[in-house]
């Protein structure tokens, strides 16, 4: 309701403010990255809380060879084909589109 009083551009500054604190938040709290990361490394595709998808963006989102690595996973894990349409695929291609948009 806060945000719905405000104007569009207050509203996106808002929503960029709440983002960087919850990632900020992921990053403070030790284990639920590691929960995160020993699914990623299980070959686990879907990650149930968006706490947990957010942890999965701090630990793919900081170079390009971490996602390579990270989508490699499911496929070593012989779980290729729950990728697709998945918490890890929608995490790859926002990264991937950010990193188009900061080239360009």
């Amino acid at each position: 309701e806060f945000a719905a009083r405000r104007p569009p551009a207050q509203r996106h500054e808002l929503l960029a403010t709440l983002q960087l604190g919850y990632a900020l938040l992921v990053l403070r709290t030790p284990l639920l990255r590691e929960v995160a990361g020993l699914q990623l490394f299980a070959g686990e595709t879907r990650f149930p809380t968006e706490m947990h998808r957010a942890a999965l963006r701090v630990m793919v989102g900081g170079s390009a060879a971490a996602a390579n690595a990270a989508s490699g996973i499911p496929s070593a894990r012989g779980m290729l084909h729950l990728l697709d349409r998945s918490d890890m695929q929608d995490v790859l291609d926002a990264l991937k589109i950010s990193r188009v948009l900061a080239e360009n």
